[in-house]
């Protein structure tokens, strides 16, 4: 190497460079080869086609251009391949899969398009095929992770935008951006992770393809995911409807505590009424005399009501709780812990606790209510709750309590069991 005749030249490749000592890097000239671009590879292919009169088309020379990985020796080795065995009149897609033993690539868009249609049984159909033609499922593996790779592409780049880092040919461009506007980029990039983990169980199975199925049906079940913002901009807005409810609802209370103060007057006349009814000897007497205390009950305001038959279907409580449990088992169950009343001004229910659910859900209430009772019938709800503890002078609520009531307000939930430590 230090004087080496002048006729002979010594040329070292290796793929571990780092390796040779730097005695022998000082007394060299060091070349770095790396993989040709597919464009290049592409272009000499065609010219070669051309100047030796072979007619082949452009999607077979995409496929061959893939097959060589960057080496232009590769890629003439395969036309002289695909030469041999399908002639040089003609060359397609169809007849360069079957020289190299390829997997046609229309096999290969029908399994993205069922995988990204959530078609689990036209995914196992298409892998019978697969398995039934002889095609490696190792190789089908990578390419349909190929795949998903350029749909991700075009779904981050946008129409055009992935021209140079896409080997495809237009045809099947198009197809994949048709594709791209079935599927959301979160969704993509999970099928990629859960195709990666497929890929790497197919290449060391004992059972390629029973690893390649359950890969494609754990691909296929892959929901459409929201982004964390997203959740909290919705639990924002709920929250923020749900303190406009519970305003409202304090207001309406401050409002009927007023009435209550000012109708003292008319809780007399009825109490009153009342006496007179009791008093009253015969049943003509009574009669009489009720429809007088109902008569001044009225005039201060007050609602008296005489004997009254049993309830009957649309006019009592209990069909009307019946009624709910039949129509929303949900709502049924949030308002079993709950008083409900029914008067002349509407529908009362008094809740022990956070009635945050209920205040969202005052709507349907009403609507259930309205087709119940047969007329339009208001609802009001009352936390009777916090004003019996307020009452018994119970304690404040801890920052952990104010907490976990408004988490149960915002997802409309219930404690089952609470197992935080008071010990510590």
């Amino acid at each position: 190497l230090e004087e080496p005749p002048p006729h002979v030249i010594f040329i070292f490749a290796t793929t571990e460079p780092h390796k040779i000592p730097s005695t022998i890097h000082s007394r060299c000239q060091r070349f770095d080869f790396r993989r040709i671009a597919f464009g290049e590879i592409h272009d000499r292919l065609k010219r070669i086609a051309s100047e030796e009169g072979i007619k082949i088309e452009e999607e077979a020379l995409f496929s061959l251009t893939r097959e060589a990985e960057g080496s232009l020796r590769d890629a003439q080795s395969l036309l002289d391949q695909v030469i041999a065995f399908a002639g040089t009149e003609g060359i397609n897609e169809k007849a360069v899969a079957g020289a190299l033993g390829l997997m046609d690539r229309s096999v290969l868009m029908e399994l993205t398009e069922a995988v990204i249609k959530k078609d689990g049984k036209k995914c196992l159909n298409i892998v019978e095929k697969i398995y039934n033609f002889g095609y490696d499922l190792k190789k089908a593996a990578a390419d349909l992770l190929e795949q998903v790779r350029d749909l991700t592409v075009l779904k981050v780049t946008g129409e055009g935008g992935g021209a140079g880092l896409l080997e495809l040919p237009e045809s099947e461009a198009n197809r994949l951006e048709e594709l791209s506007g079935l599927i959301g980029l979160d969704r993509l990039q999970m099928i990629f992770t859960v195709l990666t983990r497929g890929y790497e169980e197919v290449a060391r199975s004992t059972s390629p393809r029973f690893s390649f199925e359950m890969a494609l049906l754990r691909a296929v079940h892959i929901e459409d995911v929201e982004s964390v913002p997203e959740l909290i901009s919705r639990l924002e807005l709920l929250k923020q409807k749900v303190g406009a409810a519970e305003g409202h609802g304090a207001r309406s209370a401050r409002t009927a505590h007023v009435a209550e103060g000012e109708g003292g007057k008319g809780a007399e006349t009825k109490a009153v009424a009342e006496g007179a009814v009791r008093k009253s000897g015969p049943a003509e007497g009574r009669s009489k005399d009720a429809g007088r205390a109902r008569k001044a009950g009225k005039e201060e305001g007050v609602g008296v009501e005489g004997p009254r038959s049993s309830e009957g279907p649309g006019t009592s409580t209990s069909g009307f709780m019946e009624h709910i449990r039949q129509r929303n088992p949900r709502l049924f169950k949030s308002l079993e812990s709950a008083a409900v009343s029914l008067s002349p001004t509407g529908l009362t229910i008094n809740v022990i606790g956070e009635p945050g659910f209920l205040l969202v859900k005052k709507d349907l209430l009403e609507s259930i209510a309205s087709e119940y009772f047969k007329k339009r019938v208001p609802v009001k709800i009352k936390k009777e709750g916090a004003v019996r503890k307020e009452s018994e002078g119970a304690a404040p609520p801890t920052p952990d309590d104010t907490l976990l009531n408004d988490a149960k307000r915002i997802f409309g939930g219930r404690v089952v069991e609470d197992r935080r430590r008071t010990n510590v």
